[in-house]
């Protein structure tokens, strides 16, 4: 019943739908055959901030206030089902929170290195540096492969409207090579 009286967070919905998209997308097995990604949790991982982070690169170009809140419930919403996820890949009631302050301090630090790395046009480095950054060596190629498919992604999402971009059933285009 009190929770009738809640205010409901902006963009609640929104995100979650957003999220359940991000998430149907990165399962595509090209990325981590075509592409190179490590499939592995650290590589889903730093697939699904990837994505994240296009959203919120190109909502924050569109209207400022409502992408603080947008990318704020879109943050929520990864968090909310991250543990969820660590639980059931085992990790105990005790260690989640430990896990969950990590892995928020790496998406943060993975958002701030993007952009770092699309203002100095030097996307590959940061790609290298973080989606490939379990691997020794990452081929060239699909790392240039996957810098193309972001360039590409937000290009396509900039010529959107804001709310366009929230409801768009097809977030991101993986182009068929």
């Amino acid at each position: 019943m009190l929770n009738l009286l809640k205010k409901k967070k902006p963009y609640t919905d929104e995100s979650f739908a957003v999220y359940e998209r991000v998430m149907a997308h990165i399962r595509e097995p090209r990325f981590y055959s075509d592409m190179g990604v490590p499939d592995t949790f650290d590589g889903r991982f730093d697939m699904l901030v990837a994505h994240a982070f296009m959203i919120n690169h190109v909502l924050l170009t569109k209207d400022t206030q409502k992408a603080a809140e947008f990318n704020q419930a879109l943050f929520d919403q990864i968090f909310n089902h991250m543990h969820v996820t660590l639980r059931e890949i085992g990790v105990g009631d005790v260690g989640i929170p430990k896990h969950q302050q990590k892995m928020m301090k790496a998406f943060n630090g993975r958002m701030h290195h993007y952009t770092q790395s699309l203002e100095s046009d030097n996307l590959k480095a940061a790609l290298i540096r973080n989606l490939y950054g379990t691997i020794e060596e990452p081929d060239q190629q699909e790392v240039e492969k996957f810098a193309s498919y972001m360039n590409a992604n937000i290009a396509r999402l900039a010529g959107l409207e804001f709310e366009d971009i929230l409801y768009l059933e097809e977030l991101f285009i993986l182009s068929h090579e």
